[in-house]
């Protein structure tokens, strides 16, 4: 009984790490506005300087790991207590699905960047 006590007070503060959570998405929603507005810069000026890469890519999928692992957590949390994991698993779900489908949004944008890039090679 009192191993569930300290499950429960340890749950009470869990809050305070799904801030975590909430940053990682704001990091993938950076990378993609930034993403976004660099096929816009690009759409309109070929010469246009680039700001965004492989490295961005490289850290949205720093960032959906991580928020895998946390959905990852939250299986090893209801096996130990179903009624914590009903609260937050909805959660760290929908910022996980929210993630990925960012990631794709990036991907598209940079798959459009490189086609841009090439045409306006072949062209000169």
């Amino acid at each position: 009984m009192d191993a569930y006590n300290s499950l429960n007070e340890m749950m009470s503060y869990f809050h305070l790490n799904f801030i975590v959570y909430f940053i990682l998405l704001l990091i993938v929603i950076i990378n993609c506005l930034k993403t976004i507005a660099n096929y816009m810069r690009i759409k309109k000026d070929s010469k246009a300087d680039l700001t965004t890469g492989p490295t961005d890519i490289g850290i949205t999928l720093l960032c959906g790991t991580a928020l895998f692992f946390a959905l990852y957590f939250q299986g090893v949390l209801a096996d130990v207590s179903g009624s914590h994991s009903e609260i937050w698993f909805p959660r760290v779900f929908a910022l996980s699905i929210i993630s990925l489908l960012l990631l794709i949004v990036q991907l598209r944008f940079l798959i459009l960047i490189a086609d841009k890039l090439q045409s306006d090679k072949g062209n000169k």
